[in-house]
């Protein structure tokens, strides 16, 4: 995952995405359709953001078009999976948004 944050989208491939995660920090991956909306759940104007620039967490925003799915993949320091996953939540996300908790290697 690259340290450069951006609104902008990147069409990759979900499952070389995982490959590429590094065991040793903790990751929050959301998930969604891309056929429910005509718009990305995950637009600029998602409140998050704004949690994810404040304490200088890395994120990158995914679109698996063979999958038909884009992801938001958040970086955070190992151990804090929970905890940062908790916040966002209280940011009113869809109730059946997916999500998988990777947590770092101990």
């Amino acid at each position: 995952m690259s340290d450069k944050n951006t609104a902008k989208t990147e069409n990759r491939s979900f499952l070389q995405i995982k490959k590429e995660l590094d065991s040793s920090k903790g990751y929050l991956i959301f998930e969604n359709d891309i056929n429910q909306s005509d718009e990305s759940l995950f637009s600029e104007t998602l409140q998050i953001y704004h949690y994810l620039e404040k304490h200088q967490m890395n994120w990158q925003k995914i679109l698996d078009s063979g999958l038909e799915r884009e992801f938001l993949i958040i970086q955070t320091e190992p151990g804090k999976e929970d905890d940062v996953l908790g916040r966002l939540m209280a940011y009113h996300l869809p109730s059946d948004l997916v999500y998988y908790v990777y947590k770092a290697a101990t």
